[in-house]
């Protein structure tokens, strides 16, 4: 029986690796230990000439803990909005694939994921739903869609139905019901001002002929294009009125940006304000009856500086009589008190005292800030 040699590393201590070491491997481990008749590093002999192959101890590895995907340290994780491989749009195009709706946003520096930008998507929704409600009226409902443009361009109830055309019902239900082309033939009949009863006993003569459907078929392509041209019409005039309206706001904007720009107004406004400036007064501006106004809230904080702008624009604009009454009574109060100084300086010099100052310079009448 051939016994094997049984050792540790020497440099692994107590706790080093048991190696197993057969004849065999000692013949091996002779060709690669040695160069020539020198022992590589790495190897050594024990007191009865084994060749040993040292090998450090290798420390155990410690069990490695799963990673938490919800770690907010981690950058790749896909939960993490702020993982360089996340897109905050990919949240609402996953909503708009459940909903069906797709929402364009212009969101521009705006986060989509923040309060503002879901703002943004929100008034947009709001519009597009309003929209959407528009078109269906337009199709479903032609006549509604028209009254509702007729009151939107603040036309009356009464103008309405005064030129309103009898609705439509859909066609397939009207060829199928005798009872609605009979009822749209009479009431063509009386608009043309038939009486009654000869407005009934044609309608009898289409039944008996059997041309009823054939009269009131030619009544309903009438009224049909009639309503397409009201509704046409008024869509028309709805047009030419947003085209002014856009043109009078664009116009007053640009009244602003060069009165501003080209220093047109007294005061002078710094150039890294004016931009701020116009925007602060555009955002005022509303309109009402053709006409656009500067609307300013009226609040306890505010109430002085809104009262001086008012009296300003009421004193047609001038500062110069403001100014000049600021001026007289500044003077008059310190000519009263340079007289009372020098009243008290000439009690208190005697014969030699210097005679009092008999004039103000500029800045004694100037207003305070000057």
């Amino acid at each position: 029986m051939i016994l094997n040699k049984l050792f540790r590393s020497p440099d692994a201590g107590d706790g080093g690796t048991l190696i197993e070491s057969s004849p065999e491997q000692q013949e091996a481990l002779k060709a690669e230990a040695y160069d020539g008749d020198v022992l590589k590093p790495g190897y050594t002999l024990d007191d009865t000439g084994y060749i040993i192959k040292t090998e450090p101890l290798q420390e155990p590895e410690d069990p490695q803990e799963p990673e938490d995907s919800d770690s907010p340290e981690d950058p790749q994780d896909p939960q993490d909005p702020d993982s360089p491989d996340e897109n905050p749009l990919d949240f609402f195009k996953a909503v708009e694939s459940i909903t069906g709706i797709e929402v364009p946003v212009e969101y521009g520096d705006v986060d989509p994921v923040s309060p503002q930008g879901v703002a943004l998507r929100e008034q947009r929704l709001m519009d597009l739903s309003a929209q959407k409600f528009e078109d269906y009226l337009k199709t479903t409902f032609p006549d509604a869609f028209a009254f509702f443009l007729h009151r939107q361009m603040g036309g009356t109830k009464e103008e309405f139905f005064q030129e309103s055309i009898p609705t439509v019902p859909e066609k397939n239900t009207f060829e199928q019901s005798a009872e609605m082309q009979a009822n749209m033939v009479r009431l063509a009949l009386l608009e043309r001002g038939v009486p009654e009863e000869v407005a009934d006993a044609t309608i009898e003569s289409y039944i008996k002929s059997d041309t009823l459907t054939e009269k009131a078929l030619q009544l309903y392509d009438e009224y049909e294009k009639a309503q397409a041209n009201q509704l046409k019409n008024i869509q028309r005039i709805q047009n030419e009125q947003k085209a002014k309206f856009d043109l009078e706001v664009k116009n007053t904007m640009d009244i602003i940006d060069t009165a501003v720009d080209q220093n047109a107004i007294k005061f002078v406004v710094p150039d890294a304000k004016k931009p701020e400036f116009k925007n602060y007064v555009k955002e005022m501006i509303r309109y009402s009856d053709g006409q656009f106004y500067i609307a300013q809230p009226l609040l306890a904080e505010n109430t002085n500086k809104v009262l001086e702008a008012l009296f300003l624009q009421f004193s047609g604009n001038s500062l110069k009589d403001i100014i000049e009454k600021e001026s007289r009574t500044l003077t008059a109060q310190k000519l009263k008190l340079r007289a009372q100084k020098d009243s008290n300086t000439q009690k208190g010099s005697g014969a030699n005292a210097k005679p009092a100052q008999q004039f103000l310079t500029l800045s004694d009448i100037m207003p305070t800030g000057y």
